[in-house]
């Protein structure tokens, strides 16, 4: 057994960028830390890696920017939206007016490394690899620590909070028999990365591409490590049969669907082996994020779907918001009905952006899915209602909700930020 030292402990079960930001923050203001990682380290391939100027912004306020800005990353300039083989849209993010937040696709292993590299600094963290949570420890109808299993055996963590970021197959979720309500979704995604092309196709170096009609939905992205990700929606169900096919036939039928360079290269990369990764799409929340002694955030409380690249930008909001209302309670008192009415008002703060963010990403798949007259007609007039047009973004438009959020999250400085910035 590991017991608790003096002073709060708070354990954050998942190193992903939630719990990262969140363990970071937390031992940057001397609460007492440790966070456990399932894994023993981050060199795996993750999906979906974007960064909206909503997760981005609160990099500098927690002073981390020049680290952030150091790390692997492709800065998104614009988005092309195609339908019938004719660009309709030209999305672009103005550097003038998004600053330097413009959207970008990041490394997350080297993300999360950079981020438990930093808290380490601080005497209070500790970062432990390789374990697995297994159960909650309850006392006194609280939670008071984790059981682990490791290659070093099974042993308890004891602590006075317990904080769920183990993502969308939270161990932590489960084992709190919270009350979990799901949106169904018609759609899963097929990832695939494939080499991007030669340099002498310098479109495809910062831009990102939506391919939409005939019931498709394809979008594709450069990424840090000169490779394209492909996103290909499909219907709930059907991959088996795609599978089935082959991974060249695959290829052809996605190259139907795009403008003619990225159909070559699709069809040059043909042979190439490249093994489609299957994401079974998922929206949901639960009702309680927190019981006494826990609180989940990120998509263990809230798994968002893919639509508009939420995933990771919501879980760092949440940990910002969750630090705001933790460090206090956890500096100045050692009342646990504090900690908990604590807990409780970060799901209030929350709660509103994520339904708001949910129901916005419900939308495009339950629309452009559909095949039927209507949409075939809109998706005809479009080439021809935006002639190719060319529209910046920013944070007057419609989809500033998606790129900055709908609530406005700004991280509460502690008392040594605020002194350091005050000194000469």
């Amino acid at each position: 057994m590991i017991a608790s030292e003096t002073g709060p402990q708070v354990i954050i079960v998942g190193a992903g960028p939630g719990g990262a930001v969140l363990g970071f923050l937390l031992a940057q203001s001397g609460v007492r830390t440790a966070l456990i990682e399932r894994h023993t380290d981050f060199s795996r391939e993750f999906r979906g890696e974007v960064l909206m100027p909503g997760g981005l912004e609160p990099f500098e306020q927690m002073g981390l920017w020049r680290q952030l800005d150091d790390l692997p990353h492709v800065v998104i300039e614009r988005i092309k939206v195609h339908t019938k083989h004719k660009q309709v849209v030209d999305l672009e993010f103005s550097e003038s007016i998004l600053d330097k937040y413009r959207p970008r696709w990041i490394s997350q292993p080297d993300l999360l490394e950079m981020l438990v590299n930093e808290a380490a600094r601080f005497p209070n963290f500790k970062l432990i690899r390789g374990a697995t949570v297994r159960e909650l420890i309850h006392k006194d109808d609280r939670v008071v620590g984790v059981t682990l299993a490791s290659k070093t055996g099974a042993q308890e963590l004891r602590g006075d909070f317990v904080v769920g970021a183990d993502g969308r197959a939270s161990r932590i979720r489960a084992c709190s028999n919270v009350t979990v309500e799901r949106d169904p979704l018609p759609m899963d995604v097929v990832w695939i990365r494939i080499p991007k092309p030669e340099q002498e196709n310098r479109q495809f170096r910062n831009e990102a591409r939506l391919y939409v009609g005939g019931g498709n939905i394809l979008i594709c992205a450069p990424t840090p490590d000169e490779k394209l990700q492909l996103a290909w929606i499909i219907a709930k169900g059907s991959f088996r049969n795609l599978r089935s096919r082959g991974f060249p036939a695959l290829i052809d039928e996605m190259a139907m669907h795009v403008d003619d360079d990225l159909a070559r290269h699709l069809r040059r990369c043909r042979k190439d082996g490249v093994n489609p990764f299957l994401l079974s799409t998922v929206s949901d929340h639960v009702q309680n994020w927190t019981t006494p002694g826990m609180l989940l955030i990120g998509d263990a409380a809230h798994t968002m779907s893919p639509v508009g690249g939420q995933g990771l930008n919501m879980a760092i909001r949440d940990a910002i918001v969750a630090a705001n209302h933790l460090r206090p309670v956890f500096r100045l008192g050692s009342d646990p009905s504090e900690w908990d009415a604590a807990a409780q008002r970060v799901q209030q703060e929350r709660t509103e952006e994520i339904r708001t963010i949910q129901r916005f990403q419900s939308y495009p798949p339950r629309i452009l899915f559909k095949d039927v007259w209507w949409t075939r007609t809109l998706l005809w007039l479009l080439p021809y209602l935006s002639k190719g047009r060319t529209m910046e973004v920013h944070r007057g438009n419609l989809l500033s909700r998606i790129l900055w959020g709908t609530s406005d999250v700004r991280l509460a400085e502690t008392e040594e930020r605020s002194l350091k910035r005050g000194s000469p």
